[in-house]
């Protein structure tokens, strides 16, 4: 059953890659992975059912959690474009009058917008995380401490390939990160 669940989390990590597309919006960039999210988040619950890990109280709380947020994060992200087009505009028009202090503060704005926006989605999304692990928590073995610090790791190492990718680094340096993160969210779960 391990080998299904580390397919599982694999093919879902790389569904979160893959879906995650760059929008430049002046001098900024954010990226909309919600939906990936939700893939990755489905899948993952799927497989600990397969497994006998979850109950099915914990999978329809997360997943009562998890859509939400996805929706949410979906409004946030058509907000948030349809605000850096408005700027775009505005700084187009301040660069043509050579006021370059107003294009610096549109571009401050696009950045600081998706900074609120994705600092949201980051809160939202750990309180999913402890919900989730809080619902799971009674049917892991004793040790848990150790696993919720091996998660933890694990997600941060998600994170890090996310990054990776998403600045364009070398090709493979988000695969290494994605496969240390899967390989302990493998020892997390299994």
């Amino acid at each position: 059953m391990s080998e299904t669940l580390w397919i599982v989390a694999l093919l879902g990590g790389l569904v979160a890659l893959d879906w995650i597309g760059t929008v430049p919006a002046g001098a900024s960039r954010f990226f909309d992975s919600n939906m990936a999210g939700v893939a990755a988040a489905g899948a993952a619950i799927w497989a600990m059912q397969q497994c006998g890990i979850a109950r099915p109280s914990a999978t329809l709380l997360s997943l009562a959690v998890v859509l939400p947020i996805g929706l949410l994060g979906s409004r946030m992200t058509v907000g948030v474009r349809k605000l850096n087009g408005f700027l775009i505009r505005k700084a187009d028009v301040a660069a043509q009058s050579g006021h370059s202090f107003r294009v610096s503060l549109c571009h401050g704005c696009g950045v600081g917008f998706s900074f609120v926006r994705g600092a949201c989605l980051n809160l939202l999304g750990t309180v999913t995380g402890g919900l989730f692990v809080s619902a799971v928590a009674g049917c892991l073995p004793p040790v848990r401490e150790d696993r919720f610090a091996i998660a933890v790791m694990a997600l941060i190492g998600l994170g890090g390939a996310v990054c990776l990718k998403l600045f364009g680094t070398k090709r493979l340096a988000p695969w290494i990160a994605l496969g240390l993160s899967m390989g302990m969210l493998v020892r997390f779960l299994g």
